[in-house]
């Protein structure tokens, strides 16, 4: 095998992978994973605020630990469902939706703490919720446009006939 065609083989495996990790960046996040995520996500941060508001006694003790730990808790086995429910896996994801995940993660934690002090600086009720269920609505909405823009750019190849 000449030099050309070597790197056209390892050029063809790369491409290959691409498809790959965008067929399960398109797919791979069902909507139940997303719905959970959110859920789990909502119900730590009504749990804060009602803990504002009865924070005594043994109530104060669950809405402190018991509810966020079930919470993450919660976000970990829908990970490990998740694994275990995609029959495809890539070795890696590609850069564009690397990126796309770590904006989105920082939109979501600028939306939640900036709203969220913002809020509580103003002594506004429920602070907690209110800038959860915003963040909440800036991770459905980054994650279907990831989705939507890996299911765009990742257009079935066709490999050449020479």
């Amino acid at each position: 095998m000449d030099p050309r065609q070597a790197q056209a083989s390892l050029d063809e495996v790369r491409t290959r992978e691409q498809q790959i990790a965008d067929v399960v960046a398109r797919d791979g996040t069902p909507w139940w994973y997303l719905g959970g995520i959110a859920a789990a996500f909502l119900a730590v941060t009504v749990s804060s605020d009602l803990d504002d508001l009865w924070g005594a006694g043994w109530i104060g003790l669950v809405l402190d630990y018991a509810v966020p730990v079930a919470g993450i808790a919660g976000i970990g086995g829908l990970a490990m469902a998740l694994h275990r429910s995609l029959g495809v896996r890539p070795r890696r994801y590609s850069g564009r939706v690397l990126r796309g995940m770590v904006w989105l993660g920082a939109a979501f934690l600028v939306v939640y703490i900036g709203l969220g002090t913002a809020l509580r600086l103003a002594e506004v009720s429920w602070d907690s919720t209110i800038s959860g269920v915003a963040a909440v609505l800036v991770f459905l909405g980054g994650s279907l446009a990831l989705r939507r823009n890996a299911g765009t750019e990742s257009a079935p190849h066709r490999p050449r006939v020479d």
